[in-house]
């Protein structure tokens, strides 16, 4: 299924970061695209999945959040994503 997918990449790229790294959502939706992933049933289910990956890397010290960074993908016009480190 989609979000089983999505969780192993989503350990491969927090694995993949340098301690100190900063990414937001947007790069974690890019890895994951790069990485082969189909496209979800929803649009919605990229943020979904995202949050709900950095909220548990939050909660077990993975990350901390560090301040916000404009996304790149020019759909996006241009929002402020929180912007996180790896610790």
């Amino acid at each position: 299924e989609w979000r089983a997918k999505y969780r192993a990449l989503a350990d491969q790229f927090i694995n993949s970061r340098a301690k100190d790294e900063l990414f937001c959502g947007e790069s974690l939706r890019l890895f994951m695209q790069k990485a082969g992933i189909e496209q979800p049933s929803h649009p919605n289910a990229w943020g979904g999945a995202s949050a709900h990956v950095i909220m548990m890397w939050l909660m077990n010290d993975v990350i901390e959040h560090s301040g916000y960074s404009t996304a790149v993908t020019p759909s996006a016009h241009k929002r402020r994503y929180p912007r996180y480190r790896v610790l």
